[in-house]
Formats: C-alpha cells, sequence, structure tokens
C-alpha cells in the first residue's frame, strides 16, 4: 500500500529538467497568475489558460512541478492546474450569468457545461481535488436548467438545422462549442449522428451521381453538354462541409472530372479503365451501379479511338498507316488486359463475373487494311503459346485475335487468307485439346472452316502445331 502511495504522489509531481526551463517557467509563471485572476477578471484567466493549454510543448498538466533553474536547484513548487483553473473561472462567469434573464441563464448553461469539460479532463488526469468542483459545476447547471426550457431543446433545434442544411462541420463544431453542458457520452452521440447523417447524404449523392452517368450511354451524348451543365448535372457535396469520408464519392468526383476530360477531346480511355477496375471493390455486384457506368464509357471509348485511327490509315501513307494501326491494336490489348484483371479479380468474387459482360472486340480492327506479316506474327505466338505462364489464356487471346483479321480476309492476299484459315483452326484445336476434346470432336467443331480451307488451298505450315493439331487439319483437306 505504501508503494502504491509513492507511485500516485510520483505521479502527480513533475520535475521539469534545466534543458526544458525556459519554456515551463513561462507557462507555470502565467498559470500562477491566471489563477489569481479567477475571481477578479475571469475572462482573462480563461484566455491565459486556453494558451497554455493549446501549447503542444506543454507535456505535464494537472500537477505540481517545479523547474530546474541551475544542476540540482529548483523552483518552489507551482500548482499547475489549468483545466482545473479554467473550469473555475467558467464556474465564476456562469455564476453571474445564471442571476440574470432567460437568455443569460442560458448561457450559463452553456458555461457550466464548459466548466464541467474541463473539470471532468483534470480529474481523469488524477487530480483529485477537482471532483468536489465537478460535483458543484453538475449541481448548479442542474438548478439553473431547472424551471424554463430545457437548454438542449434549443441546442437540438440549431443542430439539426445545420444537419438538414448539410453542414455537418459546422453541425460538428456546434456539438464542440454550444454543447459544453451536455454530459461527454450525450456529446459523442451527436457527433456520431452528425457523422451517420453525413455518411448517408453522402452515399445517396453517389447513388445519384451514378444515375446520372448511366445516361451517357456514349462519349457522343457529352457533345450537347458543356462544361458548366456538367458540373451542375453532376453536382456533388462541398467536400469542405463534409465530415466523414466514402470512397464512392472520392470516385464520383475523379469520374466527374474524366467526363469533363472526354466531353473536350482528352485521350481518357485508360482513365475510364482505371476508374470502372476502382469501381469494383465498392459493393456486392448486384448492388454496384459505378462499374457499368465506367465499364460502358471506356469500351464506347475504344471504338470510337479504333474507328477514328481506322478512318485516318485509309487516307495515309503506308507507314503512317501501320502506325496507326499498331496504335490502335495497343488500344485492344488495354482492353483485353481490363478484362483480365477482371477475371482473375472474379475468382475470388464470383459475383464480378456477372457485372462484367463480355464484350465482342473480334470486329474493332475491320477498318484497317490487314497484311500477311500480322498473320504470321500470331501464328508464330501460337505456336510457342505452350511456354507461356498460362497456355489456355494466350491460346484464346490469339484466337481472338485471328478472328478479327478474319473479318479483313478480303483484302488479304490467297497465301495469307491460308495461313489466316490454318491459324484459326490450330488455335480453336489446341484450345479444345486442354479442354480434353478428341481429335474427331475438334474436326466436327471446324467443318466449316475446313470447307474455307480447302477452297483456299489447304493447310500452310501446319507441322510448326504438333501432331495433334497436324492430323486435324490432314483429316479437314
Amino acid at each position: 500500500m505504501l508503494a502504491l502511495l509513492a507511485l500516485l504522489l510520483v505521479q502527480d509531481e513533475r520535475s521539469v529538467p534545466k534543458s526544458h526551463k525556459d519554456h515551463y517557467y513561462g507557462r507555470a509563471e502565467e498559470c500562477k497568475k491566471a489563477e489569481a485572476l479567477i475571481s477578479g477578471n475571469a475572462p482573462s484567466a480563461i484566455a491565459t489558460l486556453t494558451i497554455i493549454l493549446e501549447d503542444p510543448k506543454v507535456v505535464y498538466r494537472e500537477c505540481r512541478l517545479r523547474i530546474e533553474l541551475r544542476e540540482r536547484s529548483f523552483t518552489e513548487w507551482y500548482d499547475f492546474f489549468p483545466y482545473q483553473f479554467r473550469g473555475r473561472a467558467r464556474m465564476t462567469l456562469a455564476d453571474a450569468a445564471a442571476r440574470g434573464d432567460a437568455r443569460e441563464r442560458q448561457r450559463a448553461a452553456e458555461l457550466y457545461g464548459e466548466a464541467i469539460r474541463d473539470l471532468e479532463a483534470s480529474v481523469s488526469r488524477g487530480l483529485k481535488s477537482s471532483k468536489t468542483y465537478l460535483e458543484t459545476a453538475r449541481a448548479k447547471l442542474r438548478d439553473v436548467t431547472s424551471g424554463g426550457e430545457d437548454p438542449e431543446v434549443a441546442f437540438r433545434r440549431s443542430w439539426e438545422d445545420l444537419v438538414k442544411a448539410g453542414r455537418y462541420s459546422d453541425a460538428r463544431e456546434h456539438v464542440r462549442s454550444k454543447g459544453a453542458f451536455l454530459s461527454e457520452e450525450k456529446r459523442r452521440e451527436y457527433v456520431q449522428s452528425t457523422e451517420r447523417a453525413c455518411r448517408d447524404s453522402l452515399v445517396q449523392a453517389s447513388l445519384g451521381f451514378a444515375a446520372r452517368l448511366e445516361k451517357i450511354a456514349s462519349p457522343r451524348d457529352l457533345a450537347s453538354r458543356s462544361t458548366a451543365d456538367l458540373l451542375r448535372e453532376f453536382d456533388l457535396p462541398d467536400p469542405s462541409r463534409q465530415i466523414v469520408e466514402v470512397p464512392e464519392v472520392e470516385w464520383c468526383r475523379s469520374a466527374r472530372d474524366a467526363l469533363i476530360r472526354t466531353r473536350e477531346g482528352g485521350e481518357t480511355f485508360r482513365s475510364w479503365l482505371d476508374l470502372a477496375f476502382q469501381a469494383l471493390r465498392f459493393s456486392a455486384a448486384e448492388k454496384n451501379p459505378w462499374f457499368p457506368c465506367a465499364e460502358r464509357l471506356a469500351f464506347e471509348l475504344l471504338r470510337d479511338a479504333v474507328a477514328r485511327k481506322a478512318e485516318q490509315a485509309k487516307k495515309a501513307e503506308p507507314r503512317k498507316a501501320k502506325e496507326l494501326r499498331s496504335e490502335a491494336e495497343a488500344l485492344v490489348v488495354l482492353w483485353r488486359e481490363f478484362e483480365s484483371k477482371i477475371a482473375d479479380a472474379a475468382k475470388a468474387d464470383p459475383a464480378l463475373a456477372r457485372l462484367a459482360p463480355r464484350r465482342e472486340t473480334g470486329g474493332l480492327l475491320a477498318g484497317f487494311f490487314a497484311d500477311e506479316t500480322s498473320v504470321e506474327t500470331l501464328l508464330l505466338g501460337l505456336a510457342r503459346s505452350a511456354e507461356s505462364e498460362d497456355p489456355l489464356r494466350a491460346i484464346a487471346d490469339i484466337e481472338t485475335r485471328l478472328a478479327e483479321l478474319w473479318g479483313m480476309a478480303e483484302v488479304l492476299a490467297p497465301d495469307a487468307r491460308r495461313k489466316l484459315l490454318t491459324g484459326r483452326i490450330a488455335a480453336g484445336a489446341l484450345r479444345l485439346f486442354l479442354a480434353g476434346a478428341t481429335i474427331e470432336e475438334v474436326v466436327r467443331e471446324f467443318g466449316a472452316l475446313g470447307t474455307l480451307l480447302r477452297q483456299a488451298g489447304g493447310a500452310a505450315g501446319e507441322q510448326a502445331f504438333g501432331a495433334r493439331v497436324g492430323r486435324v487439319l490432314e483429316r479437314l483437306r
């Protein structure tokens, strides 16, 4: 017991080393003078004590302290109780206001509440002498609020007005500055209610944004809207009034910026891909309106960009046309990488597979003239697909790209057509073999392409794809 008492005494008394003497000595003297002003000049005392309490360099509070001036030479002990002293000063002001009219008594209730908050802070730091002051302040608050209107009624009206106006930061500040007469638990409830109302309003704002974004079916729908129109149509809550963060709303802010850049003709395809992927994390597939909007706009931007490049290529010199085609192919590759990321995410959450439609990209490059080099490059990749980390995905990707080239088959040279048909059958056969199909099943699957292959002159380079594929091509001759 004696050891415990000694420990408590050590906790209530602090010795400030001389390395900190300049700062603490000044604050200790200010605190001492403020105590002397509690009865005669309470406002001045409150102002001084507030400065002390807001000083981040003052670590010790609600304790007796002494300051080392020289080696092992200390000042007298100071009663360094800034919370208690400020609470008492506020009680002095409250006592005077409590003798006035109804408005003054309301002010007294607020001051007693502020005093209670200070004295609670003092008691929580272990200053036992503050308990008596705290009990007195609570009793006086009960007295001043008995009879007349409960001060919480007027307080709550003002708080509700701020919340209804969407001024959540002001509502929280109202609780802090005007709700000091409330218990700590009651103040916490008001703050939590404010945060909850703010969060609910932000969620509703993000849902409304998604509903409006859904009406933008393609980038062409933005042509009739000015930037000012978009800012009005896709208005979002003022962030300076918010006190919580909702990821969906931050996403909406980024989407609004992307809409404006899209409307102004900026390159935003990648931005919408990123926005679509970010939206996956928000909620379950059946409750996620943000992803479909972004995914659809991204795909429409892809189609528009590829179509523009194809038109430019038709009027360009061969070298420039090839560059434009490469740029278009790179955009299609970005889309396929995006779809692969969605597929990977769907492994952990199968609901995402239903959320993301499988877009048909086979005809996107149909506006470009094909050449034999494009076909041979794909056939070489197909022959090496077994070396890929994911052979099935590599084969499926090449099969899709070969199907795209088939849309341009009429402009290919005869030998390139033969190679293209050979590649389509070979890619499909490899895919089916990996799924467990037999040679007979594969032959039946590609009978129609086999007829076209015979008309084109038969298979070309079939030995590059292995014996089983070779037997399929032989059977289809």
